[in-house]
């Protein structure tokens, strides 16, 4: 499986430029496709090929709750080596985790992921690693304006959405690169 952003599917080295971040190269290349047998809920140590951290806006419900107040101003979206896709809706003390191994892109700017697993960090809304049905749905230009939206139903009738307009240009971090600690401020 190979990442479905026309940005990303050439083997190539790219610069990005931000005004808050310095100069950031990332070395975005095409490995084999590695196992689908990813099933832990602990992904930090798992090797990834890109990482783009979006500023922007969200919006989060569970169960019929809003927890929009909780978003913090940054959703991390991750593609590992091993097929796991994944979008982290941050918050000030946790996260709120959609993540699938599925994935097209029909048109330039629309993405589809299959969800297969939720996870949530989020004190008070803690939720293991559960299998769910769903997708995300990302709009627009993923370099700038995209809107991403989350919807995933899961064992015992929980119902999970969540909605992410950026505000800028995405971070980008490539294989081998470190994560930064702060995630990009909006424009």
């Amino acid at each position: 499986m190979s990442c479905k952003y026309p940005l990303f599917n050439k083997r190539f080295w790219i610069s990005l430029g931000t005004a808050s971040l310095g100069l950031i190269t990332v070395s975005l290349i095409d490995l084999p496709q590695q196992s689908h047998a990813l099933d832990q809920a602990d992904l930090s140590q798992e090797p990834f090929r890109y990482t783009a951290i979006m500023p922007g806006t969200c919006e989060f419900e569970m169960m019929g709750e809003d927890l929009s107040e909780l978003c913090a101003e940054a959703l991390v979206h991750v593609a590992y080596f091993n097929g796991r896709i994944v979008f982290d809706f941050l918050t000030e003390d946790g996260v709120l985790s959609f993540r699938g191994l599925n994935d097209e892109q029909p048109q330039p700017e629309y993405y589809v992921l299959d969800l297969n697993q939720f996870v949530s960090t989020v004190p008070g809304y803690e939720q293991e690693l559960i299998e769910v049905e769903g997708q995300c749905i990302l709009e627009g230009n993923p370099m700038q304006d995209a809107v991403i939206t989350c919807n995933a139903m899961g064992e015992d009738d929980l119902e999970l959405s969540g909605q992410f307009t950026m505000t800028g240009q995405p971070q980008l971090i490539g294989p081998g690169q470190q994560r930064p600690e702060q995630p990009p401020q909006p424009l």
